[in-house]
């Protein structure tokens, strides 16, 4: 679930201050979906200020969120997604990585996530996180019921 601030700002100008606050990269773009994406997952996190319109994706469970002009919310990195048909908006990203040192192609495929293909910059002397990807284990147990 993605945590959204709603409210927040009122201008570009002002997501573009609060991006520069940070130390981050800002992208302005503005962005038309006719068609749902594939799911999909990015090894950079960011945030997105939503200037105008809304926007609408679903996560790996089909969990729909949309966000509205003046919210703002953080991308986390192996995080599934896939952004839904009939989102129109004007956006500005805030990335802590210049995008020349951004992994191509920027929407990875499901099936590398978790896997060594899912580190391409190790490979390349770039920056990587060494904490690992975390994914649920389940373990089997024995229940005995009875006294003791």
């Amino acid at each position: 679930m993605i945590d959204v601030t709603t409210d927040y700002f009122s201008t570009e100008a002002e997501a573009l201050d609060e991006i520069a606050a940070m130390g981050w990269n800002p992208l302005v773009r503005d962005i038309v979906l006719t068609e749902d994406e594939p799911l999909h997952w990015h090894d950079f996190e960011s945030v997105i200020f939503i200037v105008s319109g809304s926007i609408r994706f679903a996560d790996a469970h089909g969990a729909v969120t949309e966000v509205q002009a003046g919210s703002w919310f953080r991308g986390l990195p192996n995080f599934l997604h896939r952004e839904l048909a009939g989102s129109n908006y004007r956006v500005v990203f805030g990335f802590k990585n210049k995008r020349s040192e951004f992994t191509m192609p920027i929407n990875k495929d499901p099936a590398l996530l978790g896997t060594e293909k899912a580190l391409p910059r190790a490979v390349t002397g770039h920056k990587v996180s060494t904490l690992p990807f975390l994914t649920p284990t389940y373990q089997s147990c024995r229940l005995q019921v009875g006294s003791q």
